[in-house]
């Protein structure tokens, strides 16, 4: 296990349904993947608001809203 995913799977134990999560850029993406399907989080970052996991490394299914 890379050091990122490590971290993104730390992050994601920490998370409660309703939290607004803003990390920066790359682990938002991470962490989503690791956090429990009953979890309902929103991920913030540079780019905009994250809803959802990414299905792949190459495919994401998520809506992004830029700022």
């Amino acid at each position: 296990m890379d050091p990122q995913e490590l971290i993104a799977r730390r992050i994601a134990r920490e998370l409660r349904s309703g939290m607004l999560v803003n990390l920066g850029i790359g682990i938002p993406t991470l962490v989503a993947n690791f956090v429990p399907p009953e979890v309902h989080v929103f991920f913030q970052s540079e780019n905009g608001l994250k809803i959802g996991r990414a299905t792949s490394e190459l495919q994401s299914q998520f809506r992004i809203s830029y700022a």
